[in-house]
């Protein structure tokens, strides 16, 4: 058996190669059409001002590539690059009822002659993209504080640079949100505090939500705040009487059982303040 496939392996070889070139001269004579290389490229989307103009906002359902197919001859089969094709949608095309949009595909001008009739087809040929209203909704905000000021000082008033946000986002994300608020951290605190902090979202359960999509937006994105710490003081109570008693009783002193107050203000006020007078 091996003598046989080594018999004349010469003429053998020989006979491939003189097949091959006769192959590559009938197809270089010939050229004939066939299937390019399939790329598969993103899809990009025009005209998204016509679908904000209408207040709406929307999604592509599925994927937001296609993959492009066409025909060319042989010899120029190898000259295509993915970077020669580009897709695109148009929402001024959009279908409210199917909400199906079809695809084109451009070709680059250097390149669009080779293609056979000029024809490129899309898969799929169309995407479906999904809308929803877009919806504006006014909260209060809501102060939560973090942390307990340093001992003998208090927390006194805070002031806001607005005590409202304006949410816009689709409706189903503004469904989730309960209240917006904003966070000030009051840890050991023996000044006033003074800064900006951004509102936050909270669920029905006071959760703050923290993926709720790029499409929310809050007006004013930062809020400025100002929180007074005031000095905390132990003042001690003094009783005064006025007045002299009934014929045939005498005055014999106050008591009570609360010796002092707790007393709340700037640091300059309790500085010559130790003591509170109960007139009575």
């Amino acid at each position: 058996m091996k003598e046989k496939l080594l018999n004349n392996l010469g003429l053998k070889v020989v006979s491939l190669v003189l097949a091959f070139v006769i192959w590559m001269a009938i197809v270089n004579i010939s050229n004939p059409v066939v299937s390019g290389q399939p790329f598969t490229i993103p899809v990009d989307v025009r005209n998204e001002e016509i679908l904000d103009n209408a207040n709406l906002t929307y999604e592509i359902i599925g994927k937001d590539s296609v993959t492009v197919s066409y025909q060319v001859n042989t010899r120029n089969s190898s000259l295509f690059r993915e970077s020669d094709f580009s897709a695109y949608i148009d929402l001024k095309d959009y279908n409210d009822v199917t909400g199906a949009v079809p695809v084109t595909i451009e070709v680059n001008k250097n390149k669009v002659s080779l293609i056979r009739n000029g024809e490129v087809t899309a898969k799929p040929m169309v995407l479906h993209v999904k809308t929803e209203a877009m919806q504006n909704k006014k909260f209060d905000l809501k102060v939560n504080y973090v942390g307990e000021v340093e001992d003998g000082y208090a927390s006194g008033i805070t002031t806001l640079s607005s005590d409202y946000v304006v949410a816009r986002a689709p409706e189903s994300v503004i469904g989730k949100i309960a209240s917006i608020g904003i966070e000030i951290n009051r840890e050991g605190a023996n000044a006033d505090l003074d800064g900006y902090v951004t509102p936050k979202c909270y669920d029905a359960n006071d959760k703050e939500l923290t993926d709720l999509g790029d499409e929310l937006t809050i007006t004013p994105e930062s809020i400025h705040y100002n929180m007074a710490i005031l000095k905390a003081k132990e003042l001690t109570l003094n009783f005064e009487v006025k007045g002299t008693v009934a014929p045939g009783y005498r005055f014999t002193g106050v008591e009570s059982d609360l010796k002092s107050v707790p007393g709340v203000a700037t640091k300059s006020v309790l500085a010559s303040v130790n003591a509170l007078s109960v007139v009575d």
